[in-house]
Formats: C-alpha cells, sequence, structure tokens
C-alpha cells in the first residue's frame, strides 16, 4: 500500500508504505522525498532502492545506487547507506544493522523473480502466503529453519514452485483448499 498526494504541495516529497516497494527517485535538492512507515523515516537523495516494511522488527532497505539517510524511529540518528548495502532496522526500539549484500535478491521481485539465498524456509512461506493469498501450517516447527538457495520465477504456478521447493529438501507440501501444509518427507 503507497500513499501519496496528488499533487506534492509543500517544499517536501512524502509518501507512506505499508509492504514493500521499488522506488527509483530523481535528486531534487529544492524539494526532499520522504518515505515512512509508521515511526520509520527514509530520506532519500536521488536514488534507487527497495524498502520492506512487513514487519516492524526488521524494516529493510536495500540501497541500488545514489544515496538514502533513514531512523528507525524518531529518537534515533539518521543513519546513511552505501550502493549494495542493507540497512536494517528495528522501529520498536530502534536498533540499526548495515551490512553489504548483493542486492539482487532483493530487488529480483520487481523482474517477477524470487531468488533464496540461504533464506529459512518460514520466511519463503511467508512471501508465498501473501502472493498467492493462502495460509501455511507447519505440522513440524523445526521445517521453519530449513535453508533454501535458489532463483525461480514469481507468478509462476504455486504447484511449480512447491515442486522446485521440494525437489530441493527434505520437505513435502500438500494442498488443501486455500491452505499449504509442510510436513517432513
Amino acid at each position: 500500500e503507497l500513499e501519496y498526494p496528488v499533487k506534492f504541495t509543500s517544499g517536501e516529497r512524502h509518501v507512506k508504505l505499508k509492504g514493500e516497494a521499488y522506488f527509483s527517485v530523481k535528486k531534487d535538492t529544492t524539494k526532499p522525498f520522504f518515505v515512512t512507515s509508521g515511526a520509520y523515516r527514509l530520506r532519500v537523495y536521488g536514488t534507487e532502492f527497495n524498502m520492506n516494511t512487513y514487519h516492524k522488527e526488521r524494516i529493510q532497505v536495500v540501497l541500488v545506487n545514489g544515496a538514502v539517510g533513514f531512523r528507525a524511529n524518531a529518537s534515533t540518528p539518521e543513519r546513511r547507506l552505501k550502493p549494495n548495502q542493507l540497512g536494517e532496522a528495528n522501529e520498536v526500539t530502534g536498533e540499526v544493522e548495515i551490512k553489504d549484500v548483493d542486492v539482487y535478491s532483493y530487488i529480483a521481485w520487481k523482474n517477477q523473480d524470487v531468488v533464496f539465498v540461504n533464506e529459512r524456509l518460514e520466511s519463503i512461506m511467508e512471501k508465498i502466503e501473501r502472493w498467492y493469498d493462502v495460509s501455511v501450517f507447519f505440522q513440524n516447527d523445526s521445517l521453519k529453519d530449513v535453508r533454501f538457495y535458489g532463483n525461480v520465477q514469481r507468478y509462476a504456478d504455486i504447484r511449480d514452485l512447491l515442486f522446485f521447493l521440494e525437489k530441493t529438501s527434505d520437505v513435502r507440501f500438500s494442498v488443501k483448499d486455500r491452505t499449504i501444509i509442510v510436513s517432513n518427507k
């Protein structure tokens, strides 16, 4: 969900984000661009970046090029990212972590690709729930920690995606109505 005015009338360009979005923002020193999600605030200095706000405890910004500065909440100082860095902030605690990353796995979704780089099955299934409007049930909580590497088409049939995950692991998926049941093979 992206909220923005019909026309930016003040000296700032300000939008609100719930979810995930990829931005390409033209630099304009006279009208700064801001993205907020709850108390989290990102200042954009002319750049391309991806922002993911699905989890308040780990709001992520990945900088492709340009510059951004972000604040986890109003009581924290602004931190700057360099290209090919991930800034992860906890809006509640104000804790921030910045690390170097391969940005492709974070922005692949905009090209309808999904890239897993040592990603937990629980995280993958959270995405599948959003993309395919399904529920996921784990028969064994230890399966949430199974890790995956790979690159698949996002909008492929859900059965194709589950087939790929099943063939590359010791996990079995069954679909009943709009629920995916995750179990051991």
